[in-house]
Order: structure tokens, then C-alpha cells, then sequence
């Protein structure tokens, strides 16, 4: 059996606002009135404000962080924000077909956008095929 990992680290542009309000969130997963269910705890995530650059860094803290918590959060914590998005990463320790890839989320002030790299390879192998049958 393979253990897998999801990674993730960006930069947003925060305020010290911003951070405080994330922060917490983060210490207090599974507050009401910010997450919406079971499924919805904001496990698995750190966060560090630097305040030389006015940046927020969100990281995963442990390969295992719950990426639709984490979006909704950010939806609804930084909506002066938006839009915002990130990238993930998936691996695992043993060489296995299915045990590598990643997406990506894009988060608006209504929609949250989540695409596999799986999808998206298979995208563009389809377009690719279409233009060469178009030859």
C-alpha cells in the first residue's frame, strides 16, 4: 500500500485583517458560520503572515489538507480578495500510475472552479487529436 500526500503553497495578498481572520479560522476549524458541513473542516493547513511583503503564505501542514475547506474559506473569509486561486500537487511514495498529478482551484465571489491535471491532460490530447484529423 502507497501513502499519498497533497501539497500546496502560495502568496496572497493580505492585510493584517486578512491574516488574523485566517488565522483563526484555521486554529478554530469547524466554526459555525464559516464551514458548512462534515466534510468542510479546515484541517491540514498553515498559514504565515509576512508583513514586509503584505503577503499571507498558506501552506499544507501536514500532506493532507482538505482543498474544498480551504477554498470555501477563502471565499468567504477574503472576499475583498477575489478572485484568488491556487495549485496542489499529489504524490505518493511508491511508483504508481495513478499515485502522481495535481489541479488547480479558482475561487470567484459566487463559483469555486476545481480542475484536475488529469482532465486538463486529457483536454488538450483531445484538441490535439482534432487537429490532427483537421490535417
Amino acid at each position: 500500500m502507497a501513502n499519498s500526500y497533497t501539497h500546496l503553497a502560495f502568496d496572497l495578498a493580505a492585510d493584517a485583517g486578512d491574516a488574523e481572520r485566517f488565522s483563526r479560522a484555521i486554529n478554530e476549524a469547524g466554526v459555525a458560520g464559516v464551514y458548512t458541513g462534515d466534510d468542510d473542516q479546515l484541517d491540514g493547513i498553515g498559514c504565515r503572515f509576512v508583513t514586509e511583503a503584505g503577503t499571507l503564505a498558506i501552506f499544507d501542514s501536514d500532506g493532507i489538507p482538505n482543498l474544498w475547506a480551504l477554498a470555501k474559506a477563502l471565499q468567504r473569509l477574503l472576499p475583498a480578495r477575489l478572485p484568488i486561486g491556487f495549485i496542489y500537487s499529489c504524490s505518493c511514495d511508491k511508483p504508481r500510475p495513478d499515485g502522481f498529478g495535481g489541479g488547480l482551484f479558482a475561487i470567484g465571489a459566487e463559483t469555486i472552479v476545481h480542475r484536475d491535471l488529469g482532465e486538463l491532460l486529457a483536454e488538450e490530447i483531445a484538441e490535439l487529436g482534432e487537429n490532427c484529423d483537421a490535417r
